[in-house]
Parts: structure tokens; sequence; C-alpha cells
């Protein structure tokens, strides 16, 4: 018999297995392949029973396990929880010993004036200028602290702020000080002064270096002052020109007007003495330094008187003429005389009279008028002249004159004017008649030359025949006659 319980052989006839000590109870016979069934099942029961037997304890045991964590966890937290509270204890009585520091230390932070020097410097450092400016306000407020220099510090920040207006008022303020003593009161200026610079305010420099007694610093900056100019004349009356100079410091520049108008750069400058011819002036002149700042103008009158020319006198009467004359016109000593023969007024731009003047064929009026040494004019005199020279010859008389001088030359050689070999032929033009000065009246005419094709072409020869007797020259380019025949 086989143990149902562990599978151990049991003897016939026994009650309980020796191996496991399970009761064997009597059953009938069965058939083995029942028995051997019934084996199997109750294994698999027993195996059944076993694992579930084994998940319990091992379920068990998890949570054994699981509660022992969370009692250490508990145990933990509770001492994390004591030591978090002792730390507290102690960082509390810290705190309250280093704000205590902290408080001194803060108090007197606030109350020193490189404090907020640092912090200004940190601000422009970061570009921030007005900031760095209000900060230099805030240190000035604290008792001791060095108010000309906290000045000076905040001026280099409103100028680099572009706050040109503010730090001028804060400095002049400074200025206005009667404790400020000669060392800061240069600074001041020297801060003053690159403010107004850097603004481009050159005629405001000039004005307050006009009332600063300082000279060292008046030396220090006379580029940027700009003194009066000097007139050396006097304000009056005056005969005859006046010559006036004016005065300015080297490297200046000085502007004048004559009218009493204030002068400008527009003005006029001075470059040489002014020459005042007769007549009524308000001279006024401004000095104008490098930097375009002006000085106050200063003015002077003047009246000038003198004579006027009286108008010129002509000697040679106006009229008809038929032989050429000269022209002749009195000239006082002292008076300069100009004329014209185009029907335009005279000036001391027109052609000057200095000697007698020929008379020229036909209608000429003569203009004449005369300047003083000042430069004064007087009255025009005005002459006509009508010069008709009385000839004995026509102009077709002179052209017959020059073929024949010409064949005699044997430059042609017939009066139609054929060339030697008969490939062209010249002819000759009037043009004008002329007045020649020391020669006579003469008829003036241009050579041509004729090819056998027609073509007409100018040579460079001019030809003069006297109107009174005929004779043939040659003209230059300059005037002057030669004979030919």
């Amino acid at each position: 018999m086989i143990c149902p319980n562990c599978g151990n052989t049991i003897e016939e006839g026994s009650l309980f297995c020796e191996n496991c000590s399970h009761e064997i109870k009597i059953v009938p016979d069965y058939d083995s392949q029942i028995e051997q069934k019934i084996n199997e099942t109750m294994s698999t029961i027993t195996d059944e029973l076993s694992r579930e037997a084994r998940k319990q304890r091992e379920l068990e045991r998890r949570e054994q396990i699981l509660e022992e964590k969370q009692r250490r966890e508990e145990q933990e937290q509770q001492r994390r929880a004591a030591k978090r509270k002792r730390t507290l204890i102690i960082a509390a009585a810290l705190l309250l010993c280093t704000a205590g520091a902290a408080s001194f230390y803060q108090y007197n932070r606030l109350h020193s004036a490189a404090y907020y020097v640092g912090r200004a410097y940190d601000s422009a450092a970061a570009g921030d200028y007005e900031e760095a400016a209000e900060l230099i306000d805030q240190a000035a407020e604290l008792e001791g602290a060095d108010e000309v220099r906290l000045a000076l510090l905040k001026a280099d920040y409103l100028v680099e702020a572009r706050n040109y207006t503010e730090a001028d008022e804060m400095l002049c303020s400074f200025l206005e000080r009667e404790d400020l003593d000669r060392d800061d009161r240069k600074e001041i200026y020297d801060a003053m002064i690159h403010v107004l610079s850097a603004a481009g305010e050159y005629e405001v420099i000039a004005e307050r270096l006009a009332v600063c007694e300082d000279p060292s610093v008046l030396l220090r900056y006379a580029d940027y002052t700009a003194p009066a100019p000097e007139i050396d004349m006097d304000s009056g009356e005056y005969e005859d020109q006046l010559t006036v100079s004016i005065q300015a410091p080297a490297g200046t520049s000085i502007f004048y007007t004559l009218d009493g108008t204030e002068p400008s750069t527009r003005s006029l400058l001075y470059r040489k003495p002014v020459e005042l011819k007769p007549g009524s002036y308000e001279l006024r002149a401004v000095t104008v330094n490098r930097y375009g700042a002006g000085s106050p103008s200063v003015s002077r009158s003047y009246v000038i008187s003198t004579t006027v020319p009286e108008a010129p006198k002509v000697l040679t009467a106006e009229g008809d003429y038929e032989r050429a004359t000269l022209i002749t016109v009195v000239v006082p000593e002292g008076e300069t005389v100009y004329y014209t023969t185009d029907g335009s007024d005279p000036t001391e731009e027109s052609t000057q009279y200095v000697r007698p003047i020929q008379m020229p064929i036909g209608t000429t009026t003569f203009r004449f008028i005369a300047y003083g040494h000042l430069g004064i004019s007087g009255e025009i005199t005005e002459v006509t002249y009508r010069l008709k020279p009385k000839a004995n010859l026509s102009v077709e008389d002179g052209i017959n004159h020059i073929l024949i001088a010409m064949i005699n030359r044997q430059e042609i050689i017939d009066v139609n004017g054929t060339v030697p070999g008969g490939t062209a032929m010249v002819s000759y033009r009037y043009t004008k008649t002329e007045q020649l000065s020391g020669y006579g009246t003469y008829y003036i005419y241009e050579e041509y030359i004729t090819d056998l094709y027609g073509n007409v072409t100018a040579t460079t020869r001019r030809f003069a025949v006297n109107i009174a007797n005929g004779t043939v020259n040659y003209m230059d380019v300059s005037g002057i006659l030669v004979p030919i025949g």
C-alpha cells in the first residue's frame, strides 16, 4: 500500500504511515488505475495547497518588511524634524546677531559718500549717466562730503548724458559762492568751459571769461576770448580821403560794416586798412575768435568832404571836319580823365585820356569824365565829330592804283589781276577808310585769289591807299605802312 500523504510504502494492515504518521483508512480494494488517479489527484491538491501556503507566507513577510520600513521612516522623519528645530533655533540666534551687525554696517554704508560714488561709477559703466549724476547728488547730501569734487564728477556725468544746461547751472552756482578758494574756483572754471565747449556754446564762454577776474584763468583760456577791436581813427569830420586801421589779437578775425548795421561773419572781412572816400560813414567792427564767438561791437562816425571835379574841358570844337584833326582835352592836376565812344557813361574802367586823340573818320560821339585823387567824379562832357575827309580819288581809283603797282612789281600781268602763267587771278576789296596816326587818311583793302575752278580765298595781305595822293602801301598786322608804288 502506498501512503496517500507522502507516497511511502506501507505494510499491509498498518493503520499509520511510518514515514509521515498519516492515518490509513481501511477501504475496499479498488482498481489499480482508479487508485493511481486518486493518488494523482491528491498530489495535485496537495501541491496547490502548498503553493497557496507559500504565497500567504510570502505576503505576510512582505507586509512585515513594509511595516518595518514605514516605522524606520517615521523615526527618521522625527529625527530630522528635531534636527531642523535645533538648526532653526541656532540660525535664529545667529540671524539676530547678524542682523544687528548688518544694520550697523548698512547704516554706515548708506551714510558714506564712497558708497554712492561707487554705485555712480557702476551706473556710468552701464551707460546710465543720469542715474550716476543722481547718485552723486545723494553723496553730496551726506555730512562732510567734498562738494567741489563731487560737483566736478557730476558735471562729467551730465556731459556724457548731454545734459549741458543742468551741468552749467550747477557749476555757475559754485562760482557765486564766496567761500570757494582760488584752486577750487579754477577747477570749476575748467569744468564749466569743458561743458560749454561740449555744447558748442563758445559765445557764452567768451561772455563768462569777460567777467572773470582771475588772470591765470584768462591766460589759460585766451583762445576762447574775443576782445573788442581797436579803431585807430576817432569819430569826426575829415577832408580828403581817410584811411582807418582796425586792430585785434592774433588768431582772431575782424568783420565790419560802414552803414551802421551790426556786423557779423557775413559782413566785410578786414584784411587791410579801410579807405574812405568823401561821404558819411558809421563804421562798426567786431572781433570773432576761432571758435566763432564774437566780441561786442565798437563804432566810429566819419564825415569826409572834398571838391568835386568839374566836367572835362575839350579844346577841339565838335562839328564837321574834312581833314583829320587831333582832339585835345584839358586834364587838371590831381585828376584823371576817362572817355568812351560807344555812347555809354565813362568810368574808371573806361579808356584813360593820356594824349590828344586822332579824330576818327565818320560820325563819333566822345563822352569824357574827370576823377579826383579820392575817386570822386564830376559831370560828363559830350562832344560829337563828323569827319569826312576830302579825297582826290575814289574807292575804285584806289583799286586801280593797287593793280598798277602789282603789275609794276610783276606779281600780275594785267589789270584783270591775272597772275603769271594764267593759273589764278587776284582781286582787291575795300573794307574801310582809316585815319592812321602820323600817316594820314587811307582806304584799306584786302586781297583775294580766285583759282581756275572759281574758288575764292583771302590772302593775309592788306593794302592802304592814301586818299590824297594815291600812294600804295603794304599794311602789316601792327598798322605799319610799307610803300610799294
